[in-house]
């Protein structure tokens, strides 16, 4: 797992120069990335753990995930960790109605994997209900919760770059990429990473990253006026969106924290849902 809360401090002088974010939004992802980085290196001494299936089309499945005991104490810990540090900085945030669920319901960590990956929205758009918490706060919430295990799962299982065409939805554990990466060294390949494990696999560079779309005349791109640094390709068929970091020729993959990018572009998001699109 790259080292976020360094690649975003680093980056401060320019998110507090362009108000992208204010103090107190800094110290929030700050300390998420902090929990995260910690919570990894516990996962990293414990996996592997699970029974994976390596025949299926898809090396990882919510069914050959097998928690031990020793896990699921890591996920009820780290869970309300987490809480924890979003309560500190989002006191309104009231996160105890799923504290109470992860400890009574033991059938809760596993319901949740199953859904995030079989990207079973409606289901957790109920679960967000039952919480009394949005949809978008409550994916986030879980999305974070989990990270840390499936990237420490992807390193172990999977290899970071896959060169070779895969579909727009991850080929570790089939999750939603988040953004992309447009590589000059690469002839110009175009990469996507998956909002999850963080895995990063190759994709077509004309088709849409959301629905697959491939027709040129439905598909669009739009770059920064003073920043050649990001592009974003848009649908309308779908009327979804992913950024792109554009590298140069001499800058490496390995070096780009597209979770920091991501926030660090979050004006484009705002701009993309005024044009009419969406984020997955």
């Amino acid at each position: 797992m790259q080292d976020h809360k360094t690649n975003l401090l680093q980056n401060i002088e320019k998110i507090e120069k362009d108000g992208i974010l204010n103090k107190e939004a800094i110290g929030l992802y700050s300390d998420i990335f902090d929990f995260q980085s910690k919570t990894h290196e516990e996962w990293k001494e414990m996996v592997p753990f699970p029974e994976l299936k390596t025949d299926a089309k898809m090396p990882f499945e919510p069914s050959s995930l097998k928690l031990d005991n020793a896990a699921r104490d890591l996920l009820k810990k780290s869970f309300k960790s987490l809480c924890s540090v979003i309560h500190t900085h989002n006191q309104g945030m009231d996160l105890s109605s799923t504290v109470n669920t992860l400890e009574s319901d033991d059938s809760f960590i596993d319901t949740v994997i199953d859904h995030l990956l079989k990207k079973n929205t409606d289901a957790l758009f109920a679960m967000a209900e039952t919480a009394r918490i949005g949809f978008e706060e409550y994916l986030y919430l879980v999305v974070n919760w989990l990270k840390p295990l499936f990237v420490a799962l992807m390193e172990r299982y999977a290899g970071n770059v896959l060169d070779e065409y895969h579909d727009r939805t991850c080929p570790f554990c089939g999750y939603y990429p988040d953004m992309g990466i447009l590589s000059a060294e690469k002839e110009g390949r175009r990469y996507l990473r998956c909002g999850l494990c963080e895995n990063v696999w190759m994709y077509r560079r004309l088709s849409c990253a959301i629905c697959g779309e491939r027709d040129a005349k439905k598909l669009e791109y739009f770059m920064l006026e003073n920043d050649e640094r990001y592009r974003v390709d848009a649908c309308n068929s779908c009327k979804g969106y992913i950024k792109s970091v554009c590298l140069g020729k001499f800058d490496e993959m390995d070096g780009c924290d597209l979770t920091v990018e991501n926030l660090i572009t979050m004006s484009i998001d705002a701009e993309m849902m005024d044009k009419g699109y969406g984020k997955l």
